[in-house]
C-alpha cells in the first residue's frame, strides 16, 4: 500500500482554479490528503463547495468588529495577528509533507515561520497577478517568500523567466509545473464537434460571433473592446452578435454599466452571468468566430488557449505575447495599443495576414489539459514526501 501523502496549500478554499486543481488530483491519486488553510478576505460559509478538501482551517478573528473597522493599520496587523494564532492552533499537533502557496501573498510573510515548523518543504506557485501587479514593500515580501521556499512551481514559458528577472530567482529552484485547464480536455474530447453545430446548441446558428473577454473582472477592459467595435460596426457581418461571458469576478453594477454600453451602440448580444456547465463553455469555446483579448496580465493564457484549439480567430493584445505559443508559429492578431484595435478587428476579420494554427501547436496545448497535468503535480508530491 502506498504511503499518505499529507499536503496543506495556502490560498482561498473557494478558489474555483483550487477546486479543479484538488478535484483532479484527488481522483488520480486518493493517496493524496488535502488540506487548505484559507486565507481569503472573502466572508463565503458554502460547506458543500468545499468539501473536496480532507479538512478546511478557515481563520479565526480574535478581536472585537470594531478594531477591524477604525483605521488602515490596526486592522491590517489585526488580520496578520489573526492568521497567526489560527494557524498554531489549528496546526498544533499537526505535521504535512509538503506546504503549498497558491498564489504568492503577503499573509505568507508573517507565516512562513510557522509553515518551517509544520512541513519539511515549502513550495510557492505564482498564479501570475501575485508577480507582475506587485510593487514596493509588497513585491519585498513577495520576494522573501521565494527566498524562503524550498522549491517554486512554473512550466517553461516567459512566466518562469519574468519571475526569475523580477525576483532574482535561481533556475535550479523551479519545479515544471502548470495549471491544467479542464475546458481542455472536454475540447480534446469532442474536436468532432463543428463551429454551426456548436452554435446551434447555443441557439445562434445565423450569426458571426465575436467573444469579448473570459470573466467579469474589470481588467478583461469589456468597455475598450466594445467601443473599438463600435468603431467597426459597419465592416463587420450584418449578423454580428457579441458573446460575454462574466460568470465570475463581476458586481451587478459592472454588468450593468457594460450592457447600457452595449445598448447605446446597438450590438445584439448575451451576458453570461450565471455558472455555466462544461457543456455550455465547449460551445461557447467551438461556436465563437473571434475572440478578444484585452486583459493586461495574463500568466497561464489558458482560455486563450482553449479558443486556438478550436481554431477561433483571437485578437490578442502585445503587451501578453506568449513565446511558447508562438515558437509554433504566431497563432494570433496582435494590436498594440486600444487605438489600434479597431483596425486589428478588422484585419482578423478579413483574415489579412498569414495567421496559422499549426498541429503542432494544437498537440502543444491538448498537453495543457488536467489529465496530462494532474499527473506532473502527483508525481512531484511523491518525490518530495519521500
Amino acid at each position: 500500500m502506498k504511503k499518505e501523502i499529507k499536503i496543506l496549500l495556502v490560498g482561498d478554499a473557494y478558489s474555483v482554479h483550487l477546486l479543479k486543481f484538488v478535484g483532479n488530483l484527488k481522483k488520480l491519486n486518493p493517496n493524496l490528503k488535502i488540506d487548505i488553510f484559507n486565507i481569503s478576505k472573502s466572508n463565503k460559509n458554502e460547506p458543500e463547495k468545499i468539501a473536496i478538501f480532507n479538512r478546511v482551517i478557515q481563520p479565526r478573528k480574535y478581536f472585537p468588529n470594531w478594531i477591524y473597522k477604525i483605521s488602515f493599520l490596526l486592522p491590517f496587523f489585526s488580520r496578520f495577528l489573526d492568521l497567526g494564532l489560527s494557524f498554531a492552533s489549528s496546526f498544533c499537533h499537526s505535521k504535512y509533507d509538503i506546504i503549498n502557496i497558491h498564489f504568492v501573498s503577503v499573509e505568507s510573510f508573517f507565516l512562513m515561520p510557522q509553515y518551517k515548523r509544520k512541513a519539511k518543504t515549502i513550495m510557492s506557485s505564482p498564479w501570475g497577478s501575485d508577480i507582475y501587479r506587485n510593487k514596493g514593500l509588497y513585491k519585498f515580501m513577495v520576494k522573501k517568500i521565494m527566498d524562503w521556499s524550498d522549491w517554486i512551481s512554473a512550466p517553461k514559458i516567459q512566466f518562469r523567466e519574468d519571475i526569475k528577472k523580477i525576483f532574482q530567482v535561481a533556475e535550479s529552484k523551479f519545479v515544471d509545473l502548470g495549471f491544467g485547464a479542464d475546458m481542455i480536455d472536454v475540447i480534446r474530447q469532442n474536436e468532432w464537434l463543428s463551429r454551426d453545430e456548436a452554435k446551434a446548441k447555443i441557439g445562434l446558428i445565423d450569426n458571426y460571433l465575436i467573444t469579448c473577454g473570459y470573466n467579469g473582472l474589470k481588467p478583461q477592459r469589456h468597455a475598450k473592446i466594445i467601443n473599438a467595435l463600435a468603431e467597426v460596426r459597419e465592416s463587420l457581418p450584418e449578423n454580428l452578435h457579441l458573446l460575454l461571458p462574466m460568470t465570475y469576478g463581476a458586481s451587478k453594477n459592472y454588468i450593468e454599466e457594460i450592457r447600457n454600453l452595449l445598448k447605446k451602440h446597438h450590438f445584439d448580444y448575451t451576458i453570461y452571468d450565471q455558472y455555466l456547465p462544461d457543456d455550455k463553455l465547449l460551445y461557447i469555446r467551438k461556436a465563437s468566430d473571434m475572440f478578444i483579448h484585452a486583459q493586461p496580465t495574463d500568466a497561464f493564457s489558458a482560455s486563450m488557449q482553449e479558443y486556438l484549439l478550436c481554431e477561433t480567430i483571437v485578437v490578442n493584445g502585445h503587451w501578453t505575447r506568449y513565446p511558447d505559443l508562438e515558437k509554433f508559429g504566431i497563432p494570433y492578431y496582435l494590436y498594440h495599443s486600444f487605438d489600434e484595435l479597431p483596425a486589428c478587428i478588422l484585419k482578423a476579420y478579413r483574415q489579412e495576414e498569414n495567421i496559422h494554427i499549426s498541429n503542432e501547436l494544437k498537440e502543444f496545448i491538448r498537453k495543457k489539459g488536467w489529465q496530462h497535468l494532474a499527473k506532473e503535480w502527483s508525481k512531484v508530491y511523491e518525490e518530495f514526501a519521500r
